[in-house]
């Protein structure tokens, strides 16, 4: 969220956490702070994307079936 400290404004987004007050309102200020904004968005849904795909890899899947083969075979 992009803002600038007019009237109650930033008493409002005092709770949030993502957010980046404009001391200045120009044209490149603004460029920063949605570049920013931008980056971290982007690289928060890539680490997510990336802890999905983990679940996929075949290591894992490996694990996860003799894990169930094993189960079974102690419960003979």
């Amino acid at each position: 969220m992009v803002y600038t400290p007019v009237g109650g404004v930033p008493d409002i987004l005092q709770g949030y956490s993502s957010k980046t007050m404009l001391k200045d309102v120009s044209k490149d200020e603004i460029e920063k702070a949605l570049a920013g904004l931008i980056g971290t968005f982007y690289l928060k849904n890539m680490l997510a994307s990336f802890d999905y795909a983990q679940r996929f890899d075949w290591n894992n899947i490996a694990r996860q079936v003799t894990q169930v083969y094993s189960e079974l075979i102690s419960n003979i």
